[in-house]
Parts: C-alpha cells; sequence; structure tokens
C-alpha cells in the first residue's frame, strides 16, 4: 500500500491507531508521530481517555429520557419509593424482551408497544368506542448508517390516536 505524501504514516515514527466502535458503526483515525517510548505510552492512554468520554460514546437514551422523569429500572422483589405504573419482567419477556435486568430503555419501550399491539387492535377499536388507540404494523424499509454504510432493517409500528375533536395538540390525558 502506497501512503499519501501528506499522510503522517509517510514519516518514519508515526503510526495510525484505528478504533472500530461497532455499536455506532464508526471508525475513528488517530495519527500519532512517536518520538520516544513514553510519549507514544501517553498518546495511546489519550486514545483510551477519548473513547471512555461521553464525546467518543453516545449512549443508549435513558429510562429517565424514554418515559419521562422518575422512570427508573428496579431490581426483582425491589420496594418502590414512589406510587406509579410497574410492568412485570414476565410480560416484557413475553414480548420477546429476553433479558430486561440488562435491556436498553428502547428495548423496554419496543416489548411495552409490542404487547399493547396484541390487543390495541383495529377490529377491538371499531368494537370500542372506549378505546382510543390502535398499534398497527407499519411498512419496513431499509436504510444505511454510520461512516460504513452498514445496512439497517427499520421496521415500523404505528401508533394511531383518537379523540373528539378540541384541540389540535396531543394531551395524554385525552386518551
Amino acid at each position: 500500500m502506497e501512503l499519501p505524501k501528506y499522510s503522517p504514516l509517510a514519516n518514519i515514527g508515526s503510526i495510525l491507531v484505528l478504533v472500530k466502535d461497532t455499536r455506532h458503526q464508526r471508525i475513528y483515525h488517530f495519527y500519532i508521530k512517536v518520538e520516544h517510548l513514553h510519549k507514544f505510552q501517553s498518546a495511546i492512554q489519550r486514545i483510551y481517555h477519548f473513547i471512555k468520554s461521553d464525546l467518543f460514546v453516545m449512549a443508549e437514551p435513558t429510562f429517565v429520557q424514554v418515559f419521562g422523569a422518575g422512570a427508573t429500572r428496579l431490581a426483582s422483589g425491589a420496594t418502590t419509593p414512589s406510587a406509579g405504573l410497574f410492568i412485570a419482567d414476565s410480560a416484557l419477556t413475553g414480548a420477546g424482551l429476553a433479558t430486561p435486568s440488562t435491556a436498553t430503555a428502547e428495548g423496554h419501550l419496543v416489548a411495552i408497544v409490542v404487547n399493547a399491539k396484541s390487543s390495541l387492535i383495529q377490529t377491538s377499536f371499531e368494537a370500542n368506542i372506549d378505546q382510543s388507540l390502535i398499534v398497527a404494523d407499519g411498512f419496513s424499509s431499509f436504510t444505511t448508517r454510520g461512516a460504513d454504510n452498514t445496512a439497517y432493517r427499520q421496521d415500523q409500528l404505528t401508533l394511531s390516536l383518537a379523540k373528539i375533536d378540541t384541540s389540535s395538540t396531543i394531551d395524554p390525558n385525552n386518551y
């Protein structure tokens, strides 16, 4: 492989460190000019700290971000610190979430919506005037993401909300 003239690798004593973030489909390039071993070790330590920093990792959305203030994941047998909604792990695993205790907030939300899809269907909506929601399959599509243009499948679940037409905003109290 021939290196471009502007490449730091073209100089003796330079190395390229590639760090692949498989979760977010990114590759980071670090060019390091190594003159002494202690400088090389320091450069590797800087890369390590960058990887561990918030600048490098885009974390999964938290339970609070997905479900709102006060949301938390409780251990089995834990008592709740306040009143609120509780969804048993068995309901989540029944929807296909293999290990709720280590799953992401997004995984929990998908399991909840998949569960809701089994009962909030169009036919029950038409038969029950008190049902305000319908969860239905949408259309799958494909897209590419990340620096490597990795192919992703996008599956859709459509949530339709029906209410008496009094305003154009979505107010959870109306459903």
